[in-house]
């Protein structure tokens, strides 16, 4: 099941006001890339600075800004048909700096030795890292290979960041980390699975 079918559909019409507006301003859909970027940033610098509710507060409200902007930049390069490979390109390394820096920042909020279901956090962050990173890779190596929209399974980023953001707000991000590290590399299993299937049927038809 496409992830846009989900929390992308649910924030829809907020995504399309802002592009709509950005475009009225004459911000580009890079700048808007960049924007959400720095807000992962900055919600990342309060949940290091501020090891309490506040940090992990300010860290969900920007969280959650940076998985919108994150809608916004290909909405408005469609509205201005600007889209280009070298936009998405730029959109997803930035996404994946933002990723890991997100994850990494679970280190500067809680306490040496702090730990879920018994293991250290470092453990989990290098875990959900791994996840995260396969996730985005299964997709991208499929679409590159002429697989198409590949953007199946549980955890695409929206979901990821929302549930860091409502985590977060309920002052249980550790929680969130520890569903999306686990539900991160279940998707990635599953677009592998995916992928080798279409892969198989490719294969099948061009012996036919």
């Amino acid at each position: 099941m496409p992830s846009k079918l989900r929390v992308k559909k649910l924030f829809r019409p907020l995504v399309q006001l802002l592009a709509k507006s950005f475009r009225k301003v004459g911000i580009t859909p890079n700048q808007v890339t960049a924007m959400g970027l720095i807000f992962a940033v900055i919600g990342c610098i309060f949940f290091i600075i501020w090891a309490d509710y506040y940090g992990a507060l300010f860290f969900a409200l920007f969280i959650f800004l940076a998985g919108i902007f994150d809608g916004v930049d290909g909405t408005l390069a469609r509205l201005i048909n600007k889209t280009s490979v070298k936009g998405g390109y730029m959109d997803s390394v930035l996404d994946r700096y933002a990723d890991i820096g997100i994850t990494v920042s679970f280190l500067g909020h809680y306490p040496t030795g702090f730990t879920i279901l018994g293991h250290p956090l470092f453990g989990w962050i290098i875990f959900g890292i791994i996840g995260i990173t396969m996730v985005s890779y299964t997709r991208a190596k499929m679409e590159a290979m002429g697989g198409g929209d590949s953007d199946v399974g549980l955890m695409g980023r929206s979901e990821r960041l929302f549930i860091l953001f409502i985590s977060a707000l309920l002052n249980y991000a550790y929680v969130g980390l520890l569903i999306v590290a686990i539900l991160s590399h279940l998707t990635a299993l599953y677009r592998i699975h995916h992928a080798y299937r279409l892969l198989k049927s490719l294969t099948n038809q061009n012996y036919e």
